[in-house]
């Protein structure tokens, strides 16, 4: 399984709204996603939403902010970290935080079975 860490480059820098919107084009236009949403709101994964507080939107509007405009924010750059086998997206996991990411959900698909997070609080991101 591949995993894709989305709103981040692959030595840990947050990027900047459009490469972070550009990553969430290319994950959602190559996978399909097929994870379960108990405990969550199926709109929360709707990226091309206006909704503010859809994963896409909280991601794009945080890197406009934080790298773009290089406004300070008093938390940390949340992280979306998708996990695909062959065409599927077979994981979602969500991360925020205000002094360190706390994953917030993990959306799976019953067929697979995954040991803990795919991050953590020492891993060199930001």
């Amino acid at each position: 399984m591949d995993q894709y860490w989305i709103g981040f480059d692959q030595v840990g820098n947050a990027l900047d709204g459009n490469a972070t919107l550009r990553q969430l084009e290319d994950l959602f236009s190559s996978y399909v996603l097929n994870v379960r949403f108990h405990k969550a709101d199926v709109n929360i994964l709707d990226v091309w939403s206006e909704n503010p507080r859809t994963f896409g939107s909280i991601l794009i509007n945080d890197r406009r902010q934080r790298v773009d405009e290089g406004k300070e924010m008093h938390c940390q750059p949340p992280l979306m970290i998708a996990t695909v086998e062959g065409r599927e997206i077979v994981r979602l996991e969500w991360y925020e935080g205000e002094s360190e990411l706390a994953l917030k959900y993990d959306l799976r698909n019953p067929r697979y079975e995954f040991a803990g997070s795919s991050y953590q609080n020492d891993s060199d991101v930001y």
